[in-house]
């Protein structure tokens, strides 16, 4: 999380600003909130700062994402997915 503009912070307990709940959990409900999935639940190994979406809406309807779904879709010419 950017906190000042300047400094990023990975920590997991700071409470910037002093709500007594930790930021980047609420990062986690917010991201959560919008169909996010967080690396901090996954049961294999915790990837605490990992987000991945779950889903895209494209021109075809919505689309489940994982990356064998991803890299079977048309790409640019840069190699980003188009959806």
């Amino acid at each position: 999380m950017l906190i000042d503009g300047k400094t990023v912070s990975w920590d997991t307990v700071k409470d910037w600003d002093n709500d007594t709940i930790a930021d980047w959990y609420e990062c986690v409900k917010i991201f959560a909130k919008y169909g996010w999935n967080w690396g901090g639940n996954w049961i294999r190994f915790k990837d605490l700062p990992h987000f991945e979406k779950r889903s895209l809406p494209s021109k075809k309807g919505t689309i489940l994402c994982n990356w064998r779904i991803l890299f079977k879709l048309p790409k640019d010419k840069q190699g980003y997915v188009i959806i």
